[in-house]
Protein backbone atom coordinates (compact mmCIF):
# COMPACT_ATOMS: atom_id res chain seq x y z
CA UNK A 1 0.00 0.00 0.00
CA UNK A 2 1.31 3.46 -0.92
CA UNK A 3 0.76 5.32 2.38
CA UNK A 4 -2.59 5.69 4.17
CA UNK A 5 -4.51 7.04 1.17
CA UNK A 6 -2.71 4.74 -1.31
CA UNK A 7 -1.59 7.89 -3.13
CA UNK A 8 1.64 8.52 -1.29
CA UNK A 9 0.39 11.07 1.24
CA UNK A 10 2.87 12.36 3.80
CA UNK A 11 2.11 11.02 7.27
CA UNK A 12 2.93 13.45 10.08
CA UNK A 13 3.09 12.70 13.79
CA UNK A 14 3.48 15.10 16.70
CA UNK A 15 5.16 13.25 19.56
CA UNK A 16 5.65 14.46 23.15
CA UNK A 17 2.25 16.10 22.62
CA UNK A 18 0.96 18.20 25.53
CA UNK A 19 2.10 17.51 29.07
CA UNK A 20 1.73 13.99 30.41
CA UNK A 21 -0.91 13.44 27.72
CA UNK A 22 -2.36 9.96 28.27
CA UNK A 23 -3.52 9.30 24.73
CA UNK A 24 -2.65 8.94 21.06
CA UNK A 25 -5.03 9.79 18.25
CA UNK A 26 -5.49 10.31 14.54
CA UNK A 27 -6.84 13.84 14.06
CA UNK A 28 -7.89 13.42 10.44
CA UNK A 29 -4.65 15.06 9.34
CA UNK A 30 -1.91 13.60 11.53
CA UNK A 31 -1.15 11.52 14.61
CA UNK A 32 -0.67 13.19 17.98
CA UNK A 33 1.08 11.04 20.56
CA UNK A 34 1.50 11.74 24.27
CA UNK A 35 4.14 10.68 26.74
CA UNK A 36 1.67 9.30 29.26
CA UNK A 37 1.69 10.09 32.95
CA UNK A 38 4.42 7.57 33.72
CA UNK A 39 2.15 5.61 36.06
CA UNK A 40 -1.01 4.43 34.33
CA UNK A 41 0.46 4.85 30.85
CA UNK A 42 4.04 5.18 29.61
CA UNK A 43 5.22 6.89 26.42
CA UNK A 44 2.82 5.86 23.66
CA UNK A 45 5.16 6.50 20.73
CA UNK A 46 7.12 3.36 21.69
CA UNK A 47 4.05 1.12 21.32
CA UNK A 48 3.96 -0.65 17.96
CA UNK A 49 0.31 -1.63 18.39
CA UNK A 50 -0.90 1.84 19.36
CA UNK A 51 0.85 3.50 16.41
CA UNK A 52 -0.56 0.83 14.06
CA UNK A 53 -4.01 1.42 15.58
CA UNK A 54 -3.90 5.15 14.80
CA UNK A 55 -2.60 4.58 11.27
CA UNK A 56 -5.47 2.18 10.66
CA UNK A 57 -7.86 5.02 11.55
CA UNK A 58 -6.18 7.03 8.79
CA UNK A 59 -6.70 4.18 6.33
CA UNK A 60 -10.38 3.90 7.27
CA UNK A 61 -10.82 7.63 6.74
CA UNK A 62 -9.51 7.42 3.19
CA UNK A 63 -11.28 4.23 2.13
CA UNK A 64 -14.86 4.52 3.36
CA UNK A 65 -16.66 7.51 1.90
CA UNK A 66 -17.48 9.81 4.78
CA UNK A 67 -15.52 7.61 7.18
CA UNK A 68 -16.97 4.64 9.08
CA UNK A 69 -18.94 6.15 11.95
CA UNK A 70 -17.24 9.53 11.56
CA UNK A 71 -19.04 12.72 12.57
CA UNK A 72 -17.57 15.98 11.28
CA UNK A 73 -18.02 19.22 13.19
CA UNK A 74 -16.66 22.61 12.06
CA UNK A 75 -13.32 23.40 13.64
CA UNK A 76 -13.00 20.02 15.37
CA UNK A 77 -11.21 16.76 14.56
CA UNK A 78 -13.31 13.85 13.26
CA UNK A 79 -15.33 12.12 15.97
CA UNK A 80 -16.52 8.51 15.97
CA UNK A 81 -20.06 7.71 17.04
CA UNK A 82 -22.37 4.73 17.61
CA UNK A 83 -21.98 1.17 16.32
CA UNK A 84 -20.33 2.34 13.10
CA UNK A 85 -17.78 4.19 15.21
CA UNK A 86 -17.25 1.06 17.30
CA UNK A 87 -16.54 -0.87 14.09
CA UNK A 88 -14.00 1.77 13.07
CA UNK A 89 -12.35 1.44 16.48
CA UNK A 90 -12.44 -2.34 16.24
CA UNK A 91 -10.83 -2.35 12.78
CA UNK A 92 -7.95 -0.35 14.22
CA UNK A 93 -7.66 -2.75 17.16
CA UNK A 94 -7.66 -5.79 14.89
CA UNK A 95 -4.99 -4.44 12.59
CA UNK A 96 -2.90 -3.25 15.52
CA UNK A 97 -2.90 -6.82 16.81
CA UNK A 98 -2.13 -8.17 13.34
CA UNK A 99 0.84 -5.82 12.90
CA UNK A 100 2.22 -6.93 16.26
CA UNK A 101 1.75 -10.61 15.42
CA UNK A 102 3.29 -10.20 11.98
CA UNK A 103 6.36 -8.47 13.44
CA UNK A 104 6.78 -10.36 16.70
CA UNK A 105 5.47 -13.80 15.75
CA UNK A 106 2.14 -15.57 15.87
CA UNK A 107 0.94 -16.58 19.32
CA UNK A 108 -2.69 -17.69 19.54
CA UNK A 109 -2.76 -17.03 23.28
CA UNK A 110 -1.87 -13.33 23.04
CA UNK A 111 -4.28 -10.77 21.61
CA UNK A 112 -3.27 -7.75 23.64
CA UNK A 113 -3.26 -4.09 22.60
CA UNK A 114 -1.07 -1.50 24.32
CA UNK A 115 0.69 -3.94 26.62
CA UNK A 116 3.96 -2.08 26.02
CA UNK A 117 2.53 1.23 27.29
CA UNK A 118 -0.19 0.44 29.81
CA UNK A 119 0.80 0.43 33.53
CA UNK A 120 4.59 0.27 32.99
CA UNK A 121 5.12 -1.01 36.53
CA UNK A 122 2.79 -3.98 36.01
CA UNK A 123 4.04 -6.43 33.37
CA UNK A 124 1.64 -8.70 31.51
CA UNK A 125 -1.44 -6.50 31.32
CA UNK A 126 -2.83 -4.40 28.48
CA UNK A 127 -5.35 -1.76 27.46
CA UNK A 128 -7.45 -4.27 25.52
CA UNK A 129 -7.65 -8.00 24.86
CA UNK A 130 -9.27 -9.00 21.58
CA UNK A 131 -9.97 -12.57 22.68
CA UNK A 132 -11.26 -11.52 26.12
CA UNK A 133 -12.69 -7.97 25.93
CA UNK A 134 -13.96 -8.06 29.52
CA UNK A 135 -10.35 -7.77 30.71
CA UNK A 136 -10.05 -4.32 29.08
CA UNK A 137 -8.81 -1.44 31.19
CA UNK A 138 -11.67 0.38 32.87
CA UNK A 139 -11.75 4.10 32.11
CA UNK A 140 -15.01 4.82 33.88
CA UNK A 141 -17.47 4.61 30.99
CA UNK A 142 -19.36 1.66 32.44
CA UNK A 143 -18.86 -1.02 35.08
CA UNK A 144 -17.63 -3.28 32.26
CA UNK A 145 -15.87 -1.21 29.64
CA UNK A 146 -15.97 -3.85 26.91
CA UNK A 147 -18.76 -6.44 26.64
CA UNK A 148 -18.06 -9.56 24.61
CA UNK A 149 -21.66 -10.30 23.54
CA UNK A 150 -24.11 -8.24 21.49
CA UNK A 151 -26.90 -8.77 24.01
CA UNK A 152 -24.79 -6.84 26.53
CA UNK A 153 -23.85 -3.97 24.21
CA UNK A 154 -23.85 -0.47 25.58
CA UNK A 155 -26.75 1.70 24.34
CA UNK A 156 -26.23 4.88 26.33
CA UNK A 157 -24.67 8.20 25.37
CA UNK A 158 -21.27 7.94 27.08
CA UNK A 159 -18.21 7.37 24.93
CA UNK A 160 -20.14 8.75 21.91
CA UNK A 161 -22.56 5.85 22.05
CA UNK A 162 -20.08 3.18 23.11
CA UNK A 163 -17.38 3.62 20.46
CA UNK A 164 -14.61 2.14 22.64
CA UNK A 165 -17.04 -0.04 24.60
CA UNK A 166 -18.88 -1.97 21.88
CA UNK A 167 -15.72 -2.45 19.81
CA UNK A 168 -15.05 -5.45 22.05
CA UNK A 169 -17.81 -7.40 20.32
CA UNK A 170 -16.33 -7.45 16.77
CA UNK A 171 -12.85 -7.67 18.31
CA UNK A 172 -13.72 -10.98 19.92
CA UNK A 173 -15.44 -12.24 16.75
CA UNK A 174 -12.23 -11.65 14.81
CA UNK A 175 -10.03 -13.30 17.43
CA UNK A 176 -12.31 -16.36 17.58
CA UNK A 177 -12.35 -16.59 13.79
CA UNK A 178 -8.58 -16.27 13.49
CA UNK A 179 -7.97 -18.90 16.19
CA UNK A 180 -10.43 -21.28 14.52
CA UNK A 181 -8.72 -20.86 11.15
CA UNK A 182 -5.28 -21.32 12.69
CA UNK A 183 -1.94 -20.47 11.13
CA UNK A 184 -1.02 -16.87 10.48
CA UNK A 185 -3.85 -14.53 11.43
CA UNK A 186 -2.59 -11.87 9.03
CA UNK A 187 -3.50 -14.09 6.09
CA UNK A 188 -7.09 -15.28 5.40
CA UNK A 189 -8.74 -13.76 8.52
CA UNK A 190 -7.02 -10.42 7.96
CA UNK A 191 -7.90 -10.45 4.25
CA UNK A 192 -11.60 -10.91 5.02
CA UNK A 193 -11.60 -8.01 7.51
CA UNK A 194 -9.59 -5.79 5.16
CA UNK A 195 -11.96 -6.43 2.26
CA UNK A 196 -14.93 -5.59 4.49
CA UNK A 197 -13.47 -2.23 5.49
CA UNK A 198 -11.26 -1.36 2.53
CA UNK A 199 -12.07 -3.53 -0.49
CA UNK A 200 -14.51 -3.35 -3.38
CA UNK A 201 -17.21 -5.08 -1.31
CA UNK A 202 -16.92 -2.88 1.78
CA UNK A 203 -19.50 -1.58 4.22
CA UNK A 204 -21.00 1.89 4.11
CA UNK A 205 -20.21 4.71 6.49
CA UNK A 206 -23.21 4.02 8.76
CA UNK A 207 -22.92 0.21 9.01
CA UNK A 208 -23.88 -1.47 12.26
CA UNK A 209 -22.34 -4.63 13.69
CA UNK A 210 -24.91 -6.93 12.04
CA UNK A 211 -24.25 -5.37 8.63
CA UNK A 212 -20.50 -5.71 9.15
CA UNK A 213 -20.89 -9.38 10.12
CA UNK A 214 -22.97 -10.18 7.03
CA UNK A 215 -20.44 -8.43 4.81
CA UNK A 216 -17.57 -10.44 6.33
CA UNK A 217 -19.46 -13.64 5.48
CA UNK A 218 -19.99 -12.44 1.89
CA UNK A 219 -16.29 -11.72 1.54
CA UNK A 220 -15.23 -14.93 3.23
CA UNK A 221 -17.49 -16.90 0.87
CA UNK A 222 -15.67 -15.36 -2.10
CA UNK A 223 -12.15 -15.43 -0.71
CA UNK A 224 -11.86 -18.52 1.49
CA UNK A 225 -15.16 -20.48 1.48
CA UNK A 226 -13.63 -23.31 3.52
CA UNK A 227 -13.68 -20.99 6.55
CA UNK A 228 -17.26 -19.65 6.31
CA UNK A 229 -18.64 -22.01 8.97
CA UNK A 230 -15.88 -20.94 11.38
CA UNK A 231 -16.68 -17.29 10.76
CA UNK A 232 -20.41 -17.76 11.31
CA UNK A 233 -19.71 -19.58 14.56
CA UNK A 234 -17.40 -16.78 15.72
CA UNK A 235 -20.17 -14.26 15.15
CA UNK A 236 -22.75 -16.52 16.78
CA UNK A 237 -20.51 -16.82 19.85
CA UNK A 238 -20.72 -13.04 20.32
CA UNK A 239 -24.49 -12.97 19.73
CA UNK A 240 -24.55 -11.79 16.12
CA UNK A 241 -26.34 -13.66 13.33
CA UNK A 242 -24.33 -13.46 10.14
Amino acid sequence: RNSLDNKGMRVDASVHYGFRFVNAMWTGEQMIVGDGDGQSVAGLAASLGIIAHEMAHGISQHLIKGGLGVVLMPGAPPTLKGEAGALNESFSDVFAALVERRVEGENAGTWMIGEDAYTPGTPGDALRYLNDPRRAANFGFTANDQPDHYAERYTGTQDNGGVHINSGIPNKAFALFAMAVGGNSWKEPAHVWWETNCGANRVGSTADIHEWAKKTVENCTKMCPQHVAKLKKAWSDVGVTA
